[in-house]
């Protein structure tokens, strides 16, 4: 019985130190220029991308952009808000 109670307490202390583990981690913030240098990148990218489709696409390029751009502008946005779940980033 003994053996049982040492090991519930060691398996409650390492609990109890995982869980400050994945708090130190949740409170780590997210660099600002992190996140807006990829916004950044991304609206690049989506600038560019009809320069580099228009050939095989032709005209089905604007359709091709505009779904592209909604997808993986979507995406980020998600990612800012799964980053700050309870406040807004500029």
């Amino acid at each position: 019985n003994d053996q049982r109670r040492v090991l519930m307490e060691y398996n409650i202390t390492r609990l109890i130190n995982d869980m400050g583990s994945c708090e130190n981690i949740f409170a780590t913030p997210i660099p600002l220029g992190y996140t807006k240098h990829t916004a950044r990148f991304l609206y690049v990218w989506l600038l560019l991308l009809p320069a580099a489709l228009e050939g095989s696409l032709g005209f089905g390029v604007v359709f091709a952009q505009q779904l592209l751009a909604f997808g993986l502008l979507g995406v980020e946005d998600i990612g800012i808000q799964i980053e700050e779940p309870f406040a807004v980033l500029p």
